[in-house]
C-alpha cells in the first residue's frame, strides 16, 4: 500500500487500483487487515492521502484529499463514496499531503517536488472548499433559441478552464469537437465544413476533472 494519513485515532492508506483502506483505532495489530473504504476513479497515479478531520483534529469527518499526477489540479478531494468534490490547482505538483485545522480554519499541507517546498493551503480562503461541505460549483448546461435554423448558443457553468464540447448526430457521428469556455456559438457547420442537416443533435461538455453534462438540440429547416 502507498502513503498513509489521518487524524488521531485512525489511519488511511492508498492501495492498489486507487482503493482507500482504513483502520481504527490505533495502534492496530500487526496481523490485522485494514477495511476497504472508497474507491476513487482510476486512470491517474496517486501519491498520498490526507483525511479531513474535525476542528480539534481528533476524528476523521470530511473529505479525503489525494495527491495525484494530474497536471491541472494535482490535489483533489473525494467524499466517502469516491465522488470528486473539490480540486486545487494552486501548485503545479504535489507528492505528500497532510491536513490540519486551527479554530474554524482548515489547511492542506502539500509538498511540491518541483521546488522542494512545502505549501500551506487554507481551504476556505482559496474558495476551493467553501464552508464545511467542500463542494464545487454544480454543472449547468443550457441553450438559447432551440429549436434553431441558422445558429444556436450553448452556455455552461461550473466547468473547469480546460473544458471541451462535442456535438454528435443521432447516429453517433461527431459533428463538432472544440474547446469550450462559458459559451459556444454553433452555426450549424460540421467538421468537414459542410452544413449539418436538420435533425436532433446531442451536445456533451466535459472537463479534465471528469465532470460532464449533456443536452439535446434540434435543427429545423428554414
Amino acid at each position: 500500500m502507498g502513503g498513509a494519513a489521518g487524524s488521531s485515532g485512525s489511519a488511511y492508506f492508498l492501495g492498489n487500483n486507487n482503493k482507500i483502506y482504513y483502520e481504527s483505532p490505533l495502534p492496530m495489530g500487526t496481523t490485522e487487515a485494514p477495511s476497504t473504504g472508497a474507491t476513487i476513479p482510476s486512470g491517474q497515479a496517486t501519491y498520498d492521502i490526507a483525511r479531513e478531520g474535525d476542528a480539534n483534529g481528533t476524528t476523521s469527518t470530511g473529505e479525503m484529499w489525494i495527491a495525484t499526477d494530474d497536471a491541472d489540479s494535482p490535489i483533489r478531494a473525494y467524499n466517502t463514496s469516491g465522488n470528486l468534490t473539490a480540486a486545487i490547482d494552486l501548485i503545479p505538483a504535489a507528492l505528500g499531503l497532510a491536513y490540519s485545522s486551527s479554530g474554524s480554519s482548515r489547511y492542506i499541507w502539500a509538498s511540491n517536488p518541483d521546488d522542494d517546498k512545502i505549501y500551506q493551503i487554507e481551504l476556505d480562503e482559496t474558495g476551493v472548499a467553501e464552508g464545511s461541505s467542500g463542494s464545487i460549483e454544480p454543472l449547468a448546461l443550457s441553450v438559447s433559441g432551440n429549436p434553431f435554423t441558422e445558429s444556436i448558443i450553448i452556455s455552461g457553468a461550473g466547468f473547469s478552464s480546460s473544458a471541451s464540447i462535442r456535438i454528435c448526430d443521432i447516429n453517433g457521428r461527431i459533428v463538432v469537437e472544440s474547446e469550450f469556455t462559458d459559451n459556444y456559438n454553433w452555426n450549424g457547420s460540421a467538421l468537414d465544413g459542410s452544413g449539418a442537416p436538420p435533425g436532433v443533435y446531442f451536445v456533451r461538455v466535459s472537463d479534465h476533472l471528469g465532470r460532464n453534462a449533456s443536452i439535446s438540440v434540434t435543427r429545423i429547416c428554414n
